[in-house]
């Protein structure tokens, strides 16, 4: 049997619901799924990154986009991240067997 491989933290719980391509991707691509998760997540840090000053772009940087898409893009996916994590872990703990005592 082979080992099927997770999204980027995860897993594939909720896979089926998606479908198509990005379906069998996850159950065919091995780790390509998981890079690709995790490449996007590094260009959210990237380019806060150069906006700090702590990476210096060898090119142009057109400054004001980059603005808009770290301080907007970028923090609503990261709000609605983390209210989507609430969101399962309260579903989890009002649904979860508990065992009797």
């Amino acid at each position: 049997m082979r080992a099927q491989s997770g999204s980027a933290f995860g897993g594939q719980a909720l896979l089926s619901t998606i479908g198509g391509y990005a379906q069998r991707l996850a159950h065919e691509a091995g780790a390509l799924p998981v890079l690709i998760a995790v490449a996007v997540a590094l260009a959210t840090v990237l380019g806060g990154l150069v906006l700090a000053g702590a990476i210096h772009a060898t090119g142009n940087v057109d400054r004001n986009s980059l603005r808009w898409y770290v301080g907007l893009r970028d923090l609503w996916f990261l709000v609605w991240g983390l209210l989507l994590a609430l969101a399962a872990i309260s579903y989890w703990r009002r649904t979860r067997v508990r065992p009797v005592a």
